[in-house]
């Protein structure tokens, strides 16, 4: 399943730069809907999608905390621009938060889709991305055992009950259940903790962004 975004907040400056203002390129565009500070180029709504046909390419930047990128088009005129915004909602994944990383190659389809578009218009999107194999993007465990140390292993889990997660700080707490081991705690070590906070990038909400939570 695929889950949402964490604070999604860093690419405003990068996208302003980079991703240019107004359409144009080929494949058609000239008008464009805008997309959280990003003007998304728009194509004529009778402007031809193979939306079966499937896609190589290339991500040319991609914000973790904003959650959408683009993939770069090899395909002269398949798109405005040569390039194609991607959205973490549509990658195949099986990660909290599904993302991609700036020069990996991805297999995706193309939607059309009216929202921002002004009337008569539509903006393009990658739809369904993958691994150039067909398989689903999973880079957050290796990214996981890279980045951080877990207490009792990677694989180890433990119970307890969420105090609290507020979604509009990104952030909550969870009460360990009594009674709790944990690796390197208690004994002649420091105190075995009651609390641990929990990041909104490690609640596993399906395909939606976690909600505000009690006591669960």
């Amino acid at each position: 399943g695929t889950t949402g975004a964490e604070g999604r907040g860093d690419a405003e400056e990068v996208v302003g730069d980079d991703a240019g203002e107004g359409g144009g390129g080929e494949g058609g565009g000239g008008k464009s809907g805008e997309w959280q500070g990003y003007h998304m180029p728009t194509v004529p709504d009778d402007f031809v999608v193979d939306e079966e046909k499937r896609h190589l390419g290339k991500i040319s930047f991609f914000s973790k905390l904003r959650g959408y990128g683009f993939i770069e088009v090899p395909e002269e005129g398949l798109v405005p621009e040569n390039r194609l915004f991607v959205h973490w909602k549509n990658i195949k994944s099986e990660d909290r938060f599904p993302f991609l990383t700036k020069d990996m190659e991805v297999q995706f389809g193309i939607a059309k889709q009216t929202e921002l578009a002004p009337k008569g218009q539509v903006t393009l999107r990658a739809k369904d991305v993958t691994l150039p194999s067909g398989e689903a993007v999973n880079l957050q465990e290796a990214l996981d055992a890279e980045q951080k140390t877990f207490i009792g292993g990677q694989t180890a889990r433990y119970t307890g009950t969420l105090r609290f997660f507020n979604p509009r700080i990104s952030f909550g707490y969870i009460d360990l259940k009594p009674g709790t081991e944990l690796e390197g705690y208690g004994g002649e070590g420091a105190p075995t903790p009651t609390e641990i906070r929990v990041e909104r990038s490690e609640v596993n909400s399906g395909t939606q962004q976690p909600l505000g939570m009690q006591d669960v």
